[in-house]
């Protein structure tokens, strides 16, 4: 059984990720240091304009993407894989994302960032070469510290 402080992580794997509509709010060349700083403001805006589209419905799984710009930098993007007849929601931007191999592994609790290590050594054994950035889909998420989190975390490869 879990523990409150545990952190569980699942087996690494690569697998081919379907393309999907994404409807998102961004956030341009953030300082590594900063993405806590800047991602908790796009998750509220998101799931406001959200809110005001759909009402009380419960908003799909959170999928933010880690865009590497240079070393340390990211473009930050915050949104949903969305249905493709879906309008964009006030402010927010769409594209389409494409389908991809990526690696990736599913992480039960709070520190989802512990997971990149494992990845990225899964990655180098695996000789896949990474791009783009991460990806993390918050397929259940109570709050920052819950051990009952679930977020699958992935790295788009070379193909």
């Amino acid at each position: 059984m879990m523990t409150q402080t545990e952190r569980v992580l699942g087996e690494c794997r690569t697998q081919r990720v379907a393309g999907f509509k994404y409807l998102y709010l961004e956030e341009k060349h953030v300082a590594e240091s900063e993405v806590g700083n800047v991602m908790v403001p796009l998750m509220e805006r998101i799931f406001e304009a959200y809110r005001q589209t759909f009402g009380a419905a419960e908003p799909p799984p959170l999928l933010a993407m880690f865009i590497d710009v240079e070393e340390k930098y990211y473009d930050l993007r915050v949104g949903f894989a969305v249905r493709p007849e879906t309008s964009p929601l006030d402010g927010a931007l769409m594209m389409e994302v494409p389908p991809a191999l990526c690696a990736g592994v599913l992480v039960w609790g709070a520190d989802v960032t512990a997971s990149y290590a494992p990845l990225t050594a899964y990655m180098q054994a695996q000789d896949l070469a990474p791009t783009e950035g991460w990806r993390e889909w918050y397929l259940y998420w109570e709050d920052d510290a819950s051990p009952n989190n679930i977020t699958l975390v992935q790295h788009v490869v070379v193909d």
